[in-house]
């Protein structure tokens, strides 16, 4: 047998027999910085319980990073009901129950994140370069920023709970693509008792509604939203809150409202100044892509010559 046929046989032999692992070894979770020198864990449901009961036991930093390679489906877990458990356990563990900054990272051209149908965060959070799924997400009144992401489907984002709450919530767009947005400041229900913000700095996709304060119930507080870029068609811009008729959304203390987005591509519906009580109202506008809100609260086109 000549040399060249041996290793032909051998080259075989390994490539029918022997596994191959580095698909396998790329769908990984990673934490940063590691606990106990554990960084890795399995890229599945029971693996990011484990990574998340290990911040509950051990985690003493404000903030980890969660390096995703791959796709992590949590659509169907417990993970983000709104409670921390009085037993916490691998199978008890909640969002709510590590205190701690976290940042879902995508290191990989295919990361896929899909969130709890409902999630309750408990902590500020950070999403950056991957593609997001989720049904409904609240921010229970802290900072969620969205960064580098392909959205997809329909997604119901609360700054706030569905709950009484006392927080200053915090929702923050830059650069996010896809898919179909209702974005509210403020609560589902219930009084939030603080100043909601939202600041859309850059995005691309449909608005079916917005809010800068509550769906319902009462804001103790001055709600904002800014919207600097946004490439899309927003439907309904509800500046303080919505509510119903017979539940008023009230507001205490400014609505504050600043778009400047001069993108061509940008489409607004209806504009509502408020629906409840208010104190008082500001508004900017933008020259350049002639825009105005008005103080009795209409929103119309400016001509400069007029």
């Amino acid at each position: 047998m000549s040399k060249k046929i041996a290793y032909f046989l051998v080259y075989l032999f390994i490539f029918l027999f022997v596994p191959f692992t580095a698909g396998s070894e790329a769908a990984s979770l990673e934490l940063l910085p590691p606990i106990n020198q554990q960084t890795n864990y399995d890229l599945n449901v029971e693996g990011f319980k484990k990574l998340l009961f290990d911040l509950y036991q051990f985690g003493t930093e404000t903030s980890y990073t969660i390096q995703i390679d791959g796709t992590l489906d949590l659509s169907q877990t417990t993970i983000g009901t709104d409670e921390v458990p009085s037993d916490i356990t691998l199978e008890t563990i909640t969002f709510g129950s590590v205190p701690a900054k976290l940042t879902f990272e995508g290191t990989g051209p295919d990361t896929e994140l899909y969130l709890p149908s409902h999630c309750y965060f408990g902590q500020d959070i950070r999403l950056r370069e991957l593609t997001l799924q989720a049904e409904k997400i609240y921010g229970n009144g802290h900072q969620l920023s969205f960064e580098e992401i392909q959205h997809v489907q329909t997604t119901q984002l609360f700054g706030g709970s569905d709950r009484d709450l006392i927080e200053n919530p915090k929702l923050m767009f830059q650069q996010v693509t896809g898919g179909t947005w209702e974005i509210y400041g403020g609560n589902e229900s219930g009084t939030l008792t603080g100043n909601p913000m939202i600041q859309i700095l850059d995005m691309t996709g449909d608005i079916n509604q917005l809010s800068g304060g509550s769906l319902a119930g009462k804001i103790i507080g001055s709600p904002t939203t800014e919207i600097r870029s946004l490439n899309g068609t927003l439907s309904n811009y509800y500046g303080g809150g919505i509510g119903a008729e017979g539940n008023i959304a009230e507001v205490t203390g400014e609505v504050n409202n600043q778009l400047t987005s001069s993108s061509a591509s940008f489409t607004l519906g209806n504009f509502f100044r408020w629906r409840g009580s208010r104190k008082d109202w500001t508004y900017q506008y933008n020259n350049q892509r002639n825009w105005r809100i008005f103080a009795n609260g209409d929103f119309n086109r400016w001509f400069p010559n007029r």
